[in-house]
């Protein structure tokens, strides 16, 4: 077992203040989840869920995994091209995962995950050089590799391992489809997995659509 999660996004620069999109959307999340509200979208479900599925969550691990997501990797990527393009993008990958479910998905989506894998990978395409501190926690045999690169101090971490390390953004662009890809191999076809890798293609997409004056400027660096 190993369950990895990323913690911070930065590169050396201090801002205090959430970007308002990303504000709104974490908001919103909030909201829908403490008036329990559970919108979803399945094939040839109310057209009207497409969108509001994304804002709905199973519980509250759930929501806690989302928003922290959010909160990592969505407020650099907001304040990199703004509310405007924020929005356009999240809502846009929503939207296409949804309809997808739609026409597609037997049993109910539920959730902002794939919209949050969108911007995971328009936030590690768009800031490569950015450091991402990942918190994880290894169970045997995960934690014989990691002891053979890091030899642990006491013998019970060669068994059990929890630590945090930090690596450039662009090696998430390789290290997250892998890990989505493990999941599917490891836990047999489902739709968490896939729905995640999707989130991440459509993310993808997005940052080769936009604006080259988006794209290519760093000024907004964050």
């Amino acid at each position: 077992m190993f369950f990895p999660l990323s913690i911070k996004l930065h590169d050396g620069r201090q801002f205090q203040v959430i970007p308002f999109a990303n504000s709104l959307l974490v908001a919103v999340n909030v909201l829908v989840f403490c008036f329990g509200w559970h919108p979803y979208i399945s094939r040839g479900a109310n057209p009207i869920g497409i969108l509001t599925y994304a804002f709905g969550h199973t519980d509250i691990g759930h929501l806690a995994f989302n928003l922290l997501t959010l909160l990592v990797f969505g407020s650099a990527l907001n304040r990199r091209i703004g509310n405007k393009w924020y929005l356009a993008t999240y809502l846009g990958s929503a939207i296409a995962l949804g309809l997808f479910a739609w026409l597609f998905l037997p049993g109910p989506l539920i959730g902002a995950s794939g919209a949050v894998f969108a911007v995971i990978a328009m936030t590690l395409m768009l800031l490569p050089l950015a450091f991402v501190e990942v918190f994880y926690f290894a169970l045997f045999p995960v934690t014989i590799p990691i002891g053979i690169i890091n030899t642990p101090t006491q013998w019970m971490y060669w068994f059990i391992r929890w630590d945090t390390f930090e690596l450039r953004a662009w090696w998430c662009l390789v290290l997250v489809p892998l890990l989505e890809l493990w999941g599917l191999l490891s836990h047999g076809w489902n739709w968490t997995n896939l729905g995640h890798m999707l989130g991440f293609f459509c993310g993808v997409f997005c940052v080769l659509i936009l604006p080259t004056q988006i794209s290519m400027n760093r000024a907004r660096y964050a």
